[in-house]
């Protein structure tokens, strides 16, 4: 009777088995269900932008953008399915002469390339998702030269940490150290990450600022938008503009991966498969804000006064009007195309307060 009873260490094989291959099933499962989400983000993004493209030089330099963020969005889900697929190979090829340990971990060095893919294409896509807040910061804060040079800083310390995780992950996999170097890969990735969330949360706070500092002209927007049964909309655009929820899908994925009393690995898990995919979505989404024109710092013509000191009275209304939004990189006409007879009325704000209503006939 003895002899057919497994010992323990069969049931710690066991159990090691269904763990690793339950892990691989939900990791894929979480990685094509973000991917599905973040494709009609990525095509309403460059069906807008192709619109606008036909007269816009700056309107086609964002659109390769956008097409080079899919890429970068395709990768990663790519090389996390060819690394679950390889991780998983060993079941698929039975043998009695080699145990099932042995059979996963040289199923795991054959998904090692897929692993370094894997993680050049995390960090390429924070490093997209950081750009885009930066540059919305930087146009906000266009008149101060300061803010500009630490953001850009930031962003190059941030590249920095990314390319130092990506060579080290490297090193370890090549030389083959294994456990012994796994507390130096994670340290390296630790670092890289909260680099990365340093620059969203300052790019943040530059752009959260500035729309306090203009909240009255945003409250008249958002008056108007509240008439339309538009504003909780629009709230929820804002905080992706500005950069907010990224920050905080970042901020909660970083927390979690430090701390020993969070979530199951297989929480930790989706929650970093979430953060990766919605890191590379964020730029497709705040430009398809912006071509669409539906930010609301971008038709708040106070946010981008050309006068260097703002009335000590009431710096929410400047006078004379408003300098044009430096981030049109379009006409509105390009919406409607060339050798078209459209007619497109606008509202424009000034800065004054009064609102004026104009129409273009193409």
């Amino acid at each position: 009777m003895s002899s057919t009873t497994p010992n323990a260490s069969e049931n710690d094989v066991a159990d090691q088995i269904g763990s690793s291959a339950y892990f691989e099933v939900v990791y894929i499962l979480g990685a094509s269900l973000f991917y599905g989400l973040s494709i009609p983000i990525f095509a309403l993004s460059i069906n807008i932008l192709r619109l606008r493209a036909r007269n816009s030089g700056t309107a086609n330099y964002l659109l390769f953008f956008i097409y080079l963020t899919f890429f970068l969005v395709t990768g990663q889900f790519i090389s996390n399915v060819g690394d679950t697929l390889s991780e998983l190979s060993w079941s698929q090829s039975p043998s009695s002469s080699i145990s099932y340990l042995d059979r996963m971990n040289e199923a795991s060095f054959r998904a090692q390339p897929y692993g370094i893919a894997s993680l050049i294409f995390q960090v390429l896509n924070f490093f997209a998702g950081d750009a885009i807040v930066v540059w919305r910061a930087t146009v906000f804060w266009s008149t101060s030269r300061t803010v500009r040079y630490i953001l850009y800083l930031l962003l190059a310390g941030s590249a920095a940490a990314s390319i130092y995780d990506v060579t080290n992950f490297t090193i370890i996999l090549i030389g083959n150290k294994g456990t012994a170097s796994n507390g130096g890969f994670l340290r390296g990735d630790a670092a890289s990450m909260f680099c990365s969330l340093a620059v969203n949360l300052v790019a943040t706070i530059c752009i959260m600022v500035k729309a306090w500092v203009f909240r009255q002209s945003i409250r008249d927007i958002m008056s108007r938008d509240k008439a339309n049964r538009n504003g909780p909309f629009r709230i929820l655009l804002s905080l992706v503009e500005c950069g907010l929820l990224y920050c905080a899908a970042q901020a909660t994925s970083g927390i979690l991966t430090v701390d020993d009393n969070g979530p199951s690995v297989f929480g930790r898990a989706i929650l970093a498969q979430f953060t990766v995919f919605f890191a590379g979505t964020h730029l497709a989404l705040v430009i398809s804000i912006i071509a669409s024109q539906r930010s609301i710092l971008e038709n708040s013509p106070a946010v981008f006064n050309d006068g260097n000191r703002e009335p000590a009275q009431d710096v929410e209304r400047a006078a004379g009007r408003g300098k044009p939004c430096t981030m049109q990189f379009a006409r509105r006409s390009d919406l409607v195309g060339e050798g078209t007879t459209d007619t497109a009325v606008t509202l424009g704000e000034y800065t004054d307060g009064s609102v004026t209503m104009s129409t273009v006939v193409n």
